[in-house]
């Protein structure tokens, strides 16, 4: 298969997590679609970050473009928008357990021997 050079790609990656619950913790699993950004911006997010000028809400907001797994309370499936995607990263360490995988995807490219 032949390495694609686009700016177009998204890609979808399992998130699993474990969620407090009143018993402890539940763990829950879904996934994520990334957009596939290019090592130059990925490099100016690293950077503004690591200079405090934005956190991990606002990557995961420049690289979140989708999702599947998600339900609401009556088990039915939630659609990826906007307003979703902004209530689930108000759910405390979603963002930065989805900004950790992201990051993880990259760098677990692997050779082919």
């Amino acid at each position: 298969m032949p390495l694609v050079l686009s700016d177009s790609k998204t890609y979808f990656w399992k998130i699993e997590l474990q969620i407090p619950t009143d018993d402890g913790y539940e763990d829950v699993e879904f996934e994520v679609k990334f957009k596939s950004i290019p090592q130059s911006k990925l490099l100016k997010l690293i950077a503004k970050q690591q200079k405090g000028e934005i956190n991990d809400v606002d990557i995961v907001k420049e690289i979140l473009v989708g999702w599947r797994g998600i339900t609401d309370d009556d088990g039915k499936e939630v659609p990826y928008s906007l307003k979703a995607r902004d209530q689930l990263l108000d759910v405390v360490g979603i963002a930065s357990a989805i900004g950790e995988v992201f990051f993880e995807s990259r760098v677990r490219a692997k050779r082919k021997n």
